[in-house]
């Protein structure tokens, strides 16, 4: 197992986050998205895009599926979204082109890495779309259930042993920062 998934975390609210359950850090998380602005709810979905890429990028190359430059543009035109003034149709059809290179899991026994990349993706074009804040949930619950499929490939864990694994305390600790 790698530690260290989501780099940089505040040792504080890591503390705080090793103490809770995940009902407790879903309404923490919950409560701190509803607070936070458009453009900081764009900036923390970007985030995750970028830090699940490579595993969609991993599973590209191992399964010779899918295209990452596809995910890695439309990351790139939500970050440039003040510079270029998406037309709603373009985004429609970076969206249909996404939804084409995800994986399905009746096809490839372990894509769900690849599939909550490209989902985070997606949600993250739809949420420029639409401006729903689902979108932004979804995001953060693709990340953890990441870290919980990474989690578990390595040992069987009860829930309690998963909430407070190394990998997952850093990642809700990450979730927390980032919406503070």
């Amino acid at each position: 197992m790698v530690y260290g998934y989501l780099s940089h975390t505040i040792p504080i609210v890591h503390n705080l986050t090793a103490t809770m359950n995940f009902q407790e850090f879903t309404k923490v998380f919950t409560k701190q998205v509803d607070r936070l602005a458009y453009e900081r709810h764009l900036d923390f979905a970007v985030g995750i895009c970028k830090k699940l890429f490579f595993d969609y990028q991993s599973f590209s190359e191992r399964y010779d599926f899918g295209s990452p430059d596809v995910l890695f543009d439309a990351i790139n035109k939500v970050e440039q979204r003040q510079l270029l003034r998406i037309d709603p149709k373009e985004l429609k059809t970076l969206l249909q082109r996404i939804y084409e290179i995800t994986p399905d899991s009746e096809d490839f026994g372990n894509a769900n890495y690849a599939i909550n990349a490209a989902a985070t993706v997606y949600e993250t074009v739809e949420f420029l779309l639409d401006r729903d804040i689902n979108h932004i949930y979804n995001i953060g619950t693709y990340l953890i259930d990441t870290i919980d499929s990474k989690v578990q490939s390595d040992e069987d864990l009860s829930a309690e042993e998963i909430d407070q694994h190394p990998l997952m305390i850093e990642a809700k600790s990450y979730l927390l920062q980032e919406t503070k």
